[in-house]
């Protein structure tokens, strides 16, 4: 039989809040977004390099500003809930109704959202203006100011037929080889990368994340074993043991529409490349329960109702942090 006693509020809150806490994200996620919970809008400074680097001294001193780039974050409204009748509650035998389980789906996508606003951030990275008004992935990125505008490009062409390896396969269903070599250019790409000053960002770089399609799924999962085609050893391997990089494939089935593309993000940098705010409400806004002891529509009803709202804003940040390689 379901669980229909009369609760209060202030403990449906609590256990509200202990499903949220038991939800355990996945790592990579805390590796490539950082969030911040304060008031519906802020404005954060996205700064370029700091400064040039070591140089010879000449004695005048060498002092440079940095140059500021903001991101403003305006929260948006999302709300989540659910309406059970209670009488198909009372016939429930399998608890499938019961207001824990309620409670901890409506959880579950309360915490998992943050990882939809990513994905869905970063499907729109090639059609999404960042802070310095191009496109995230973008084939020409250039600083304003600084001693260095050259145009940059986070977006760019693996050609899967000039890559080394034993096997072979297309674009859209590449071999694991090709999926790591592919990998190996965005990687290539992110250490190229200069800020406003003219120095390298990416050169301490130990962590990477590559991004795909579930379409790819298969290659992904594999692309850590310890052979690969024909027996040869991986290529990850070397690589970690020469520089120290670690290198992460994560398939999304909300990146489905990438057939033929993949995307290298930097998941050790000092400001993580995803920005999200999140505006603190007043718990009977952001938990409302409707209970016929307590709400004159859940009598009308006859229903159990459960809303959840949050208030949040994810933005992409600084652009040398990702690349998105199109297998060609």
């Amino acid at each position: 039989m379901s669980d229909l006693n009369i609760v209060s509020q202030q403990a449906i809150r609590g256990e509200f809040l202990a499903a949220l806490k038991a939800y355990q994200r996945p790592a990579w996620l805390s590796k490539i977004l950082t969030t911040f919970v304060g008031p519906d809008n802020l404005r954060l400074p996205w700064i370029g390099g700091i400064s040039s680097g070591m140089a010879l001294r000449t004695g005048s001193g060498v002092r440079e500003r940095p140059n500021l780039q903001y991101i403003d974050l305006a929260v948006s409204e999302y709300e989540d809930g659910a309406e059970i009748p209670l009488r198909d509650m009372q016939r429930d035998v399998t608890g499938t109704l019961n207001r824990q389980l309620i409670l901890n789906a409506l959880a579950k996508h309360d915490q998992m959202h943050w990882e939809k606003l990513v994905m869905a951030a970063l499907y729109a990275g090639t059609s999404t203006l960042c802070y310095d008004n191009a496109y995230f992935f973008a084939d020409s990125h250039a600083d304003a100011d600084g001693s260095y505008t050259t145009a940059q490009d986070n977006n760019i062409d693996s050609d899967i037929s000039g890559l080394p390896g034993g096997i072979h396969g297309s674009t859209t269903v590449p071999s694991i080889e090709e999926i790591i070599f592919a990998a190996c250019d965005g990687i290539a790409k992110l250490v190229s990368f200069r800020d406003n000053m003219g120095e390298f960002v990416n050169e301490d770089m130990r962590s990477v994340i590559v991004f795909m399609s579930t379409s790819m799924m298969a290659q992904a999962l594999a692309a850590r074993q310890q052979l690969v085609g024909n027996g040869q050893s991986n290529p990850l391997d070397a690589i970690k043991a020469q520089t120290g990089l670690e290198v992460e494939f994560v398939a999304s089935p909300r990146l489905i529409g990438w057939t033929a593309s993949l995307a290298v993000i930097r998941a050790d940098s000092d400001r993580p490349v995803f920005v999200g705010l999140e505006e603190k409400l007043d718990p009977r806004l952001a938990l409302k329960i409707y209970e016929l002891d307590s709400s004159d529509e859940a009598k009308k009803k006859e229903a159990y109702m459960v809303e959840r709202r949050a208030n949040r804003k994810l933005k992409i940040g600084d652009w040398r942090n990702g690349c998105y390689v199109t297998l060609v």
